[in-house]
């Protein structure tokens, strides 16, 4: 059974999945397998990537992690003011 990691590991090599070659994981989920999962960030999508290749369905225990990610839209504005968005803040660009 996968289990989330107190802290995601520093990078994740990718292989022949269109990405990047590289990518810094949000999160990283190990089973007592030795078996390596991490959720990255690509184009404004969460992706999850098994061992070094993108994954198209995603079990369980990485959907409950998916779960507790912040929406991107969100991460993207505290990226770019550098701080707390208040809730009922709008999500249209204009401010509607």
């Amino acid at each position: 059974m996968y289990r989330l990691q107190l802290k995601p590991d520093a990078v994740v090599l990718l292989d022949g999945s269109g990405l990047s070659r590289q990518a810094t994981p949000i999160a990283t989920l190990k089973d007592e397998y030795g078996g390596v999962s991490n959720i990255i960030v690509d184009d404004h999508c969460y992706v999850l990537v098994n061992g070094s290749n993108t994954v198209k369905h995603w079990y369980h225990e990485a959907v409950e992690v998916l779960k507790t990610l912040p929406p991107l839209r969100t991460a993207q504005v505290l990226d770019e003011i550098g701080g707390i968005v208040s809730p009922n803040a709008s999500s249209s660009p204009t401010g509607d």
